[in-house]
Formats: C-alpha cells, sequence, structure tokens
C-alpha cells in the first residue's frame, strides 16, 4: 500500500533530498513537505500522516518543541539532524531512528524500512480491534417494546428499519417483522454508528446486511435478504463514504 510521509526541515535542498530518497525506495508514495513546525501541524491536522522526517534545529520552534505540543501521534518518526546530542531525546521521543546529516543512502532505507515495518504493525493491531469491536457490537442485543409487550433481538439480525407514518417496523434476518411505536429517529440516535446508516427519512440499514450500491433508475441499497431500498440523494456521499471506510464482515 502506498505511503504518506512529511518531510519537516527548513531548508529547501534537504526536503528534496529526503523526498528524492523516499521516492527511489517508495515510488508511490504521498509526499508533504513543510519548512517550519506551523505548517507540519497544519498537514498533520488534514493529513493522515504514515510517516513523518523531522528536523531538529528550525528557526522559532524547533522539532522538540513540536513534538511537545502534539496531542496525539499516529505516524512513525524519524529524526535527520545535524546535532548528535539529541540522539537520547528522540528515542525518549518515540523516534524510530536517528539520522545524523547528510544522511546516508545505507542508513536512510534501514530506517524506512524499519518505519513501515513499524506503521503496518499498528495498522494490523488497529484493524484487528476494530474488528473485535465490531463483534461485540453485533453481537449486543437491544429491547423492542411493542403492542404485544417486550422482544429482544440481536443488532446482528437486524436487516433494516423502516419508518411507517406514526409506526416502525425492524426487518429481520429470519423474515420476522417487528412493529412498534418507537419513531424511527430514536433508533438512529441510539444504535452503533459504525454499523448502522440512515439512507433515506424512511429506512435504516444494518450495513453488515449491505450487498451493493444500485444506480440504474435511480440509487438503492440492496439488502442480503433482497430488499431493495431507495437511498435518499441527499444522503447518497455520505453513505458510500461510510461503506467504503466501513470494517464489515
Amino acid at each position: 500500500m502506498p505511503y504518506t510521509f512529511l518531510v519537516v526541515d527548513d531548508e529547501r535542498l534537504n526536503r528534496s533530498y529526503i523526498r528524492n530518497l523516499i521516492t527511489d525506495l517508495e515510488p508511490n508514495a504521498v509526499i508533504h513537505e513543510a519548512r517550519s513546525a506551523a505548517a507540519a501541524r497544519d498537514l498533520l491536522a488534514s493529513e493522515n500522516i504514515d510517516i513523518l522526517f523531522l528536523d531538529i534545529k528550525m528557526p522559532g520552534e524547533d522539532g522538540m518543541q513540536f513534538l511537545s505540543t502534539l496531542e496525539e501521534r499516529v505516524f512513525e518518526l524519524v529524526i535527520t539532524t545535524a546535532y548528535s546530542e539529541y540522539a537520547i531525546k528522540a528515542i525518549k521521543e518515540g523516534a524510530i531512528d536517528y539520522l545524523l546529516k547528510p544522511v546516508k543512502i545505507t542508513e536512510f532505507k534501514e530506517a524506512l524500512y524499519k518505519a513501515i515495518k513499524r506503521r503496518e504493525q499498528a495498522i494490523s493491531l488497529t484493524s484487528n480491534r476494530q474488528v473485535n469491536e465490531l463483534e461485540t457490537a453485533l453481537n449486543h442485543t437491544i429491547t423492542i417494546h411493542t403492542h404485544k409487550g417486550t422482544k429482544f433481538a440481536m443488532v446482528k439480525h437486524i436487516v433494516y428499519i423502516q419508518a411507517d407514518n406514526t409506526y416502525t417496523t425492524i426487518f429481520m434476518s429470519n423474515g420476522e417483522k417487528i412493529i412498534t411505536t418507537r419513531p424511527i429517529i430514536k433508533f438512529e440516535e441510539t444504535l452503533d454508528n459504525r454499523l448502522f446508516f440512515r439512507i433515506h427519512k424512511s429506512y435504516i440499514i444494518n450495513c453488515y446486511h449491505f450487498k451493493e450500491h444500485i444506480s440504474k433508475n435511480g440509487d438503492i441499497a440492496a439488502m442480503d435478504n433482497g430488499a431493495r431500498l431507495a437511498i435518499s440523494r441527499y444522503r447518497l456521499k455520505a453513505f458510500l463514504e461510510f461503506i467504503q471506510n466501513a470494517t464489515l464482515k
């Protein structure tokens, strides 16, 4: 997979040198540059950076001061500097490697692939945790009040929910329909938004049961129980982004 890099250095030639080294080793890499800590901070806020190459000595705010201002770090850090005295501090800051300028190609290659390996491990751990969390959410049971009493439904077995005037119908994977007077908005507010998406004023679907998006003759969500549900054009873009990023099945 292509990784996204951020090269932070106040000297343009240094940034270009690091950029060229990255490109030689990872031709598909996405590379951003920043000449100051302030510019780097803006890029971290707007881009998903995987690996950060950071200079220390910069005018104004230096690299170490910059790191101390970050509340969260989801990138791997490699320090590139002409000063050797910051090595211990860099390690304490979580740097995966410390490269002295002028950066040697062999040392850079080793640091780059070390950072990539660490990033792959972090992504894998995050993905596994998300899957485990969703499995727990799918096996959660909700309580539904009907005019006959109370029913319990496992989230995994809910295919979709439909608003019908003052009633709401819950369609289950076994073909059962549960009718309740609870308005659909209440389900939208309480169901896990990692699984459920309101595609239309009348429909909330469980994306665990979503099969495909059909765009012929209007936008349709095809569900695995055979249902074909209209997707509002106002919600379509957000829904497609949701499906693309979802960690399901």
